[in-house]
Order: structure tokens, then sequence, then C-alpha cells
């Protein structure tokens, strides 16, 4: 549940297989446009 991975994000954790996790207030995701990735997939490709 959303609940659930506020909680854990808060608490320094993040679900297994994320990497980081971002938190955004209402304005700042209203705002958000595009979210872009680089780098290497899990598979070790790009």
């Amino acid at each position: 549940s959303a609940a659930r991975l506020l909680r854990a994000v808060e608490g320094g954790e993040v679900p297994a297989g994320c990497g980081s996790a971002v938190l955004l207030d209402r304005a700042a995701a209203a705002a958000l446009h595009r979210i872009g990735f680089t780098g290497e997939d899990a598979d070790g490709t790009r």
C-alpha cells in the first residue's frame, strides 16, 4: 500500500529491487513533467 511504502522510505528503507525513492510534496509533484533515468538496467544493458 502507499502508506506502507511511505513509512518504509521515511525510515530509510526502499522495497526490494528499488535503488532509490523520491518523496515529493503535492506542489513539487504537480510541477514535475518528466523523470529520466540513465545507467544500466537490471540485466546489465543500457
